[in-house]
């Protein structure tokens, strides 16, 4: 990736100065995305923003921590300690953060959205960021054409991959990591030493906000980065030396600048999760092998896919429905044509340094579609378990995402002008063309999705906290209880996260990737749960009267205070 960038350095000219035509890519790209956008969002954008991206759980928790960063703006109330499982400290660092959502949740806020509105328009603005961040990246690295700018934009910012995880919002945030990329680079070509230290500052502190928006994309692309570096440099080491060299005896700046951003933001890292960790640690090895995929996953795109959907359900079964958690996304067209291009490039090119970074790509996308897969008793995971930070992971399929955009990268490459000596005979062009169409067709194609886990009414969650009665004024937290038979567990949690921002005042409810050590509130149905609120609030010594609020009856009743403490034999 980074050698590529510095063996074939970009001209200084932009290219909408070069060409006459020069607003033609900016039209192109606003069309592309419009339609893109118009086809992935599609049930949303039918419902009229009635129906959002999401469900009841990681939707919610999304809103939930959007909304919070804007009310911290706000300057009510205390960052790293968001009213959730009141009084545990620290509970930001138990999930995904969203911090990064705030540079578009935020305005939107502003404009007059209403939280679960401005929520579905981030993630809409997101895939704008990553699609024009992708066609950028993809120029700067490998001179890629317009047409394989667009194209491959459009793949990786509309993903299947994505669509399967559209449950989980946070992943939204694989967005951003072209842009990352693009500073890096930005800062190798700078033409002044100021301008390298920005942007090596830039791409220092957004790579640790992003690790500390969505620990899981950061992660695995940090584990993608670390695994092409070290092929890289046994493909072609002197190549490899050649580039680091000259990274650090031409622009030197732009790596202080990077050590200065990735310090500053590591200490905002650290600041949230330490803390959290020191309490709650990583997750077992069985509750991550329970979230494992296994070999028939590694095609299987899920059971809504437009073009393979069939295909998957007849070799993954009724996993091909549970795509949020099992399914990869890995494209086997995508493979397939990357294949190709490498075989193409090495007959014409004849020389191993011309397919050394496709090549490698390649590899990094297929250990990392593998490395998380369960092969019957063996767990490929433990190989990388060991490393800092992966205990941390739970749900490891998620991988898959990460393993197709780092394919799709190595298909660009693959595409790179410079690998291609040799044009095909004139005669032979039409054909090529069509085939080309075809394929890209094709692409497109296995990437849609016939339906997209839009499991959020709006209208019902702004009503939901709406008609919630007065607070009684001696309560001074609050706990959630709900009969309702069609409420998950998971659900109640999340609506007592909701209601405590509308309210203004904390719960000892929570939900979040991991829970508290002696939090048992999970089983609101249980008829000890009333008890062991009240428990929990003797135990963590919560000062003032609490109340329990019924969102089956609405109503408010106090929460009976104990003498002694009797632990009652229920919990999660």
């Amino acid at each position: 990736m980074t050698a590529a960038s510095l063996q074939h350095p970009v001209v200084s000219t932009d290219e909408f100065e070069l060409r006459p035509d020069r607003h033609r890519p900016v039209v192109a790209h606003c069309a592309v995305w419009i339609v893109a956008a118009s086809i992935f969002f599609a049930e949303v954008l039918a419902s009229g923003f009635a129906r959002l991206v999401g469900d009841q759980g990681d939707g919610r928790l999304a809103v939930y921590l959007d909304e919070w960063w804007f009310v911290v703006v706000h300057g009510r109330g205390s960052w790293r300690t968001p009213p959730f499982f009141t009084p545990t400290p620290n509970t930001l660092g138990l999930t995904d953060t969203y911090l990064i959502d705030q540079v578009v949740y935020a305005p939107f806020r502003l404009l007059g959205a209403d939280p679960y509105l401005a929520y579905q328009l981030t993630a809409i603005a997101l895939t704008a960021v990553g699609f024009v961040g992708w066609s950028i990246m993809v120029r700067r690295l490998f001179h890629a054409s317009l047409a394989v700018r667009l194209v491959s934009a459009t793949l990786f910012a509309f993903s299947g991959g994505l669509a399967l995880h559209g449950e989980h919002p946070q992943l939204f945030g694989i967005e951003v990591i072209p842009w990352i990329v693009v500073s890096v680079a930005g800062s190798w070509t700078a033409p002044t030493r100021r301008g390298q230290f920005v942007l090596g500052w830039v791409a220092g502190f957004v790579t640790m906000v992003e690790a500390a928006s969505t620990f899981y994309v950061f992660y695995f692309a940090a584990m993608a980065l670390l695994a092409f570096s070290v092929l890289r440099a046994v493909v072609t080491p002197r190549r490899a030396w050649s580039v680091g060299r000259s990274v650090l005896t031409t622009t030197p700046m732009a790596l202080v600048g990077a050590v200065g951003g990735l310090a500053l933001g590591g200490a905002l890292f650290a600041s949230i999760y330490l803390p959290a960790y020191r309490v709650v640690g990583g997750y077992p090895r069985a509750l991550v092998l329970s979230f494992a995929p296994v070999p028939s996953d590694l095609v299987n795109l899920g059971s809504t896919d437009l073009l393979r959907g069939s295909v998957s359900t007849w070799l993954a079964g009724p996993r091909a429905t549970h795509g949020g958690e099992v399914s990869y996304g890995l494209s086997p067209l995508l493979l397939g044509v990357t294949v190709v291009l490498l075989v193409g490039v090495s007959i014409a090119q004849r020389s191993l340094s011309a397919v050394a970074t496709p090549l490698c790509l390649l590899l990094v996308s297929l250990s990392g579609a593998v490395i998380a897969v369960r092969w019957g008793s063996f767990f490929a995971w433990d190989l990388v378990r060991w490393l800092p930070g992966a205990s941390a992971i739970r749900a490891v399929g998620r991988t898959g995402l990460m393993a197709n955009a780092v394919l799709l990268l190595g298909c660009c490459a693959g595409c790179a002008p410079h690998r291609w000596t040799t044009a095909p005979a004139k005669k032979r062009r039409p054909f090529v063309a069509v085939v080309l169409v075809v394929i890209t067709a094709l692409l497109l194609f296995e990437q849609v999705h016939t339906s997209a886990p839009v499991h959020l009414s709006r209208s019902s969650e702004l009503a939901m906290v709406a008609k919630v009665p007065k607070v009684p004024s001696s309560c001074r937290y609050f706990a959630l209880a709900s009969f309702r038979p069609t409420e998950r567990l998971v659900d109640v949690q999340t609506h007592a996260m909701m209601l405590s921002l509308h309210v203004r005042l904390p719960t000892v409810n929570g939900y979040s990737g991991s829970f508290p050590k002696g939090w048992n509130l999970f089983a609101t149905t249980s008829p000890a749960y009333r008890h062991a609120v009240a428990e929990w609030a003797t135990v963590r010594h919560l000062n003032g009267p609490g109340c329990i609020y019924n969102a089956t009856t609405m109503q408010w009743s106090a929460v009976e205070p104990i003498g002694r403490l009797n632990w009652p034999a229920f919990g999660i």
